[in-house]
């Protein structure tokens, strides 16, 4: 049987009422077979081939499918490591305690420290607003907080502990939008901008021992 006859035979095949009658009780089985078609660059028209046009479009739904997939995966995985890396407790604030928050806050100055010693103008930055980062990040988020951009922080920032928040959110977010172009561009970082982060950070660090708390951490 040459390739016409079979093309003849499929087509009276597709035809047949009982064919026709038995796609028509599976839902969306049109719906499913067009986009299955379309997907692997068969026209879902007829049975010819289709145009550059129509495999350029295909392929273009395929990679926004594939990045949509990739999107959720990640988002998935982000949301994977904040939860595994909070320390749970007896509830679900994962309470943590101002004894642990100044003991980070006392690491990231260290890591700053070592990095001014080494140079590295950048990164003593950025691990003193780490240190900042550590007193007022939410606690179900304390964990995970160095992972997080400084958008992301900065949403997650919670005063509401202190009773002058007004100024000390002022302050922090004064900080966050330093780092955040220094952190993450490409550009020389200098001792000026370091001591100009540094004046922000010590007077934030002297508001947060300053002023009142209001109680437990949220």
């Amino acid at each position: 049987m040459d390739n016409s006859a079979i093309q003849q035979e499929a087509r009276r095949i597709l035809a047949d009422p009982d064919f026709q009658h038995g796609k028509s009780q599976l839902p969306g089985f049109d719906v499913w077979k067009w986009l299955r078609d379309f997907l692997n660059f068969k026209s879902p028209f007829d049975g010819h081939d289709v145009s550059i046009p129509w495999q350029l479009l295909g392929l273009g739904l395929k990679a926004i499918l594939l990045g949509l997939v990739v999107v959720a995966l990640v988002q998935v995985a982000r949301w994977l490591i904040q939860k595994f890396a909070r320390r749970e407790s007896g509830d679900s604030t994962y309470f943590i305690t101002p004894q642990q928050r100044q003991a980070a806050q006392d690491m990231y100055a260290r890591q700053a420290q070592d990095a001014l010693d080494a140079g590295d103008f950048r990164l003593a930055i950025h691990c003193l607003f780490l240190a900042a980062v550590s007193q007022v990040i939410q606690d179900s988020l304390f964990h995970g907080s160095e992972y997080m951009t400084n958008r992301e922080i900065a949403s997650a920032s919670d005063f509401s502990r202190f009773t002058d928040a007004g100024r000390l959110s002022r302050l922090f977010h004064d900080m966050v939008f330093f780092d955040e172009p220094l952190w993450f561009g490409q550009g020389m970082v200098s001792e000026k901008d370091y001591l100009t982060f540094r004046q922000f950070y010590s007077q934030f660090a002297a508001s947060v021992q300053g002023v009142g708390m209001r109680g437990r951490h949220a």
